[in-house]
């Protein structure tokens, strides 16, 4: 789902005609285009069979919590107009104002004032778990207010999230990257520096296909010509490879994600040969990025290797 800016102020001050917002845990810049063109884009063509119209994130939680593994979380970020300046958080179910974000009770929930080095940011770190059992299933989204330069309020309206009860069946072909986030990203508007900022996304797709070992061996040769081992390792490599993935989720994949100080991968697929709980990774490379004719959706595969590496024999202290 595209993402919606409401100005409710009448005469809004515009910079460079650029609208600069955060969706997902990424400032993006979303550049201003003529209601002409605008109007000829309002819908996906026949042939588009891309998910980006109508995409949501698959989320999900427990009836009764067993596990963290079960219960899905996901975090929400603005920065206010000004230091611990106004923000709004406040989820909405088909379209429709649920709740406002006032304390813990849904999640995390950090006021712009409330982080010492950014004193315009402010986060809500939802626990779908417990929404899924207060308010079921069904259809959501944050609705997050600003200040507006020039006065009034900025709107801002995250992508979908379809909420399901936490079902084998449901998350089976879905990855989830937990991940935190430390210093400086130059082009996002979020300093992170000193924050470590949970941040949580499950992806539709799978690790296991195409991972790969790797057998290093040191080893000395004798004077009879005989090779006496030394020390030799085994390197695990893990490849994430995704299904079509919108713009909104790209971006946070390639300038969040694969930046991040630290990943922790849980791998929820019947059929892949590794089973990944909560297992610490570091990104290696973007093996591949491929966009498709008519499709404004992309598919990534993502080279990740074990941060502890520690599969290691050796004959010495």
């Amino acid at each position: 789902m595209p993402i919606t800016t409401t100005l409710t102020n009448t005469n809004p001050m515009v910079i460079d005609g650029n609208c600069f917002t955060n969706q997902i845990t990424v400032a993006q810049k979303i550049y201003s285009t003529s209601s002409e063109v605008i109007g000829t884009l309002d819908t996906c063509s026949s042939g588009c069979d891309c998910a980006a119209c109508c995409y949501s994130h698959k989320v999900f939680g427990e009836t009764v919590y067993s596990s963290d593994l079960k219960n899905d979380r996901f975090q929400f970020m603005a920065l206010a107009r000004e230091d611990s300046g106004n923000v709004t958080f406040t989820m909405q179910k088909n379209e429709t104002d649920l709740f406002t974000v006032t304390d813990q009770t849904f999640g995390d929930w950090t006021d712009a004032g409330g982080y010492a080095s950014n004193l315009r940011l402010a986060s809500f770190y939802v626990n779908w778990g417990t929404v899924f059992r207060t308010h079921g299933e069904g259809d959501y989204r944050m609705k997050i207010v600003t200040d507006a330069i020039g006065g009034g309020t900025n709107t801002v309206y995250s992508d979908n999230f379809d909420l399901l009860p936490y079902i084998n069946s449901n998350v089976n072909e879905t990855v989830v990257f937990n991940w935190t986030q430390n210093g400086i990203i130059l082009d996002n508007s979020i300093d992170f520096t000193s924050l470590n900022i949970p941040q949580w996304l499950r992806l539709p797709g799978h690790v296991g296909f195409e991972n790969a070992v790797e057998l290093l061996v040191e080893e000395h040769e004798t004077a009879p010509h005989e090779f006496v081992q030394v020390q030799d390792q085994v390197l695990f490599a893990h490849v994430y490879e995704s299904e079509l993935l919108p713009f909104s989720v790209t971006n946070v994949i390639l300038k969040d994600l694969i930046l991040a100080n630290e990943i922790t991968v849980t791998n929820y697929n019947y059929y892949d040969h590794f089973a990944i709980t909560e297992q610490l990774l570091k990104p290696d490379s973007v093996v591949e990025f491929k966009s498709y004719p008519y499709n404004k959706c992309a598919k990534l595969k993502i080279k990740f290797n074990n941060k502890v590496r520690n599969t290691i024999k050796r004959n010495y202290l």
